[in-house]
């Protein structure tokens, strides 16, 4: 799962292991797990000490984060697996979906990216896994993905 965060990163429970996770995923249990934090845990003087508390949270760092879980639990709730219900490319303005999904700026690319969206809409990958694919993030294809939907272009498979 991708996010639109500059200075996201991702560390590899194996190397940079310390937090919480190491206990889910511990021999005999290994429950997939994941930490999402602002500061990874041991990188600033406060953690884990009587300092750590509150004063340490800004207003703005604790809205980006609020706005990063908010963007996980949306990209899981809406994660499905779709299958096109044509075959080849829709006629988007028949339907009138070129100005709906953003034809009207850049038709050209809102064009193709229904055309990658379609083609991976073959009932084996699910939206995470499609937005990946296609290294976008995954709540940009949330709004055309609903649109496709409802004009009945792909059906949730599962």
């Amino acid at each position: 799962l991708k996010f639109q965060a500059p200075e996201y990163r991702e560390y590899h429970f194996l190397r940079d292991r310390g937090s919480d996770e190491r206990q889910y995923c511990s021999p005999g249990i290994n429950l997939p797990m994941v930490s999402i934090m602002r500061s990874k845990y041991g990188t600033y003087p406060e953690y884990h000490t009587s300092l750590d508390d509150l004063s340490v949270v800004t207003t703005q760092g604790l809205q980006r984060s609020f706005d990063l879980h908010l963007e996980c639990i949306q990209s899981l709730e809406t994660n499905h697996i779709y299958r096109s219900t044509i075959v080849g490319d829709p006629q988007l303005s028949r339907r009138g979906l070129d100005m709906q999904l953003g034809g009207g700026k850049n038709p050209s690319a809102a064009r193709i990216m229904i055309q990658n969206l379609m083609t991976c809409f073959d009932g084996t990958l699910d939206l995470i896994q499609v937005a990946d694919e296609l290294n976008v993030y995954t709540k940009d294809l949330l709004p055309i993905v609903d649109v496709l939907v409802k004009q009945k272009l792909v059906e949730i498979v599962e």
